[in-house]
């Protein structure tokens, strides 16, 4: 029978549809979790961590659309399974944000500052949240766990940090001579 045939075929499909999308739930679920149990304690394999399952769940969205549109195609569903159907692909794309606010959330995680070494100005540039006189060197010891000492021997003369308000100079070779100004 043609028929049994073919309801066998689109029932495997709608099987497959689910399996995907509670694999696609469970890595949008690993993924926001991850991201903000790394606002607590910060570690630096969290990026990389979530922006792997939000690639993942963006293939895996990808993979379940291609194959909804695929099995509207083949198989002409009505009632229940074309709802399924539809419920599936409204629902990828929701758990699709969720992988990106998680690899959002995981940005936020990064240093703030970027350490530049900027070798034909002898100076570091830090773009910081927010910039005082202190910012320069903290930042830098974070960021690189290099001493003021350490910088200035290797030709290191300035770090600069700067927000929308302040920019700040710290000089390596003395460490109480910063210079802020107001932009």
């Amino acid at each position: 029978m043609p028929g049994t045939v073919e309801r066998k075929a689109l029932s495997e499909e709608l099987n497959s549809l689910r399996e995907n999308m509670e694999t696609i739930a469970t890595l949008s679920v690993q993924a926001i979790e991850r991201a903000v149990a790394g606002l607590d304690s910060p570690d630096t394999g969290v990026v990389g961590d979530v922006s792997a399952l939000d690639r993942e769940v963006y293939g895996l969205k990808e993979r379940i659309v291609r194959n909804c549109v695929e099995t509207i195609a083949l198989h002409a569903p009505v009632a229940k399974d074309l709802r399924t159907i539809t419920v599936a692909l409204e629902v990828t794309t929701d758990l699709d944000r969720i992988g990106r606010y998680a690899k959002d959330i995981a940005d936020k995680l990064r240093p703030t500052g970027r350490t530049d070494v900027v070798s034909s100005g002898r100076r570091i540039d830090l773009a910081v949240s927010r910039c005082d006189a202190t910012m320069p060197r903290e930042a830098i010891a974070r960021n690189t766990g290099a001493s003021l000492t350490t910088l200035l021997a290797h030709g290191v003369l300035v770090i600069r940090c700067w927000d929308h308000e302040l920019q700040c100079l710290q000089s390596t070779r003395d460490a109480d001579d910063v210079l802020c100004t107001h932009k």
